[in-house]
Parts: C-alpha cells; sequence; structure tokens
C-alpha cells in the first residue's frame, strides 16, 4: 500500500559519495496510502529537565565532531541545545484517516527500546496472530538491489508495554537486560518530545 522512505545528507558516509548522494536510513510501510504530511518542530526539552540525557548527546557530538573533524556551531550544551532545536516531526495523514507520527530518537534509546519491541512480541498477544513487525516491513513491487534499513520502531507497540501487567513488564524488562523504571523514562522521554498539540 504506502512505503515510507527517509533519506538524510551524510557526506562523510561512503555510499553518499561525498555527499553526492543521499543515504536512506529509514524505510516502513504503512496499511494505507499516504495522501498528506505536516512537519512540526520538536518539542523543545529544557536543559535542566533531562541534564542527563543531553550530556550522553553532547559526548556523541564531540566523538562524531572527532571522527570528521569539524566544528560545530558553538560549543558545548549551546551547540546540543541547537541540535535539539532543529529536529522535527512528520505527521503522516492516510486515506483510511489514520495519523502516523515519524518522530526521531537518539540512538542510545533505539536500541534499547528495539530490544524492548522484540520481546514485547514475544509477551504479548497480536490480534487476530499478525505479527506486527511483519506489517511494519518495507515491501517491494519490483526486485530491488538495496537491502531494507528498517530503523523504525513501532510507537503503538511500545506503548502497550504501559499497559501490560506489572510482573509481564518486570518479565520483558529482565529480557531485556534493563529495568523498568528506565523503559518507562524512554517512553516518557518520546513522549515529551512529541507532544505538540
Amino acid at each position: 500500500m504506502g512505503n515510507v522512505m527517509i533519506y538524510l545528507y551524510e557526506p562523510v558516509e561512503l555510499t553518499s559519495r561525498h555527499g553526492q548522494r543521499l543515504v536512506r536510513r529509514v524505510d516502513a510501510h504503512l496499511p494505507s496510502v499516504t495522501t498528506t504530511s505536516l512537519r512540526v518542530g520538536n518539542r523543545f526539552r529544557h536543559p535542566l529537565l533531562s541534564i542527563k540525557a543531553l550530556q550522553t548527546e553532547l559526548n556523541e557530538i564531540k566523538k562524531n565532531q572527532e571522527k570528521t573533524n569539524k566544528s560545530v556551531v558553538g560549543s558545548g550544551l549551546f551547540a546540543l541545545l541547537e541540535y535539539e532545536r532543529a529536529r522535527h516531526s512528520v505527521y503522516l495523514g492516510t486515506r483510511s484517516g489514520a495519523i502516523y507520527v515519524l518522530t526521531p530518537i537518539r540512538q542510545q534509546t533505539f536500541t534499547r527500546l528495539g530490544i524492548v519491541e522484540k520481546n514485547i512480541i514475544n509477551f504479548v498477544s497480536s490480534n487476530a496472530g499478525l505479527v506486527p513487525r511483519a506489517c511494519r516491513q518495507y515491501h517491494y513491487n519490483i526486485p530491488s538491489l538495496t537491502n531494507p534499513c528498517g530503523n523504525v520502531i513501532d510507537g503503538d507497540l511500545i506503548q502497550r508495554y504501559l499497559l501490560i501487567p506489572h510482573d509481564v513488564k518486570v518479565e520483558v524488562a529482565k529480557k531485556s537486560g534493563q529495568s523498568v523504571q528506565s523503559i518507562m523514562d524512554d517512553i516518557a522521554d518520546i513522549g515529551a518530545i512529541s507532544l505538540h498539540f
């Protein structure tokens, strides 16, 4: 039905040929055809509310800066705050009336929630026996020479973590190698970033 692909400008990546080509970072399948989209700036997180997350992201930016030998505009926390302001979410409206939200998250959060998503699938029964990850995978109409990227976490599935009983939450967290509180913090962080209306 509807495939979504997100490309990124990354001149340091080899496949981009020094910025001549865009690099595909995300591909996903939507059950209906997208007819409209709206880009909205993410809600700005005040640095006092999430110092730990901002400090982690600041360390990532410094590592990337050392690899590329490029200076980031400003330095330290100011550069990170400018980076936070530049993030946007995309709302997609479909023919069936559904609204999908695509929002960027930090790499560590993505990795942790990806593990949680896999374990939730094993512990929570799905509707009509359908595997949630299978319906979100990119579908090719014709054979493609590139591999699928994925890099998408199903927000509905992650939100189901809040609704499952506490003993199942503990079991999912244990299988994921995390604490229940850290998973809840990640979900709350995504919610705080994407509160637009």
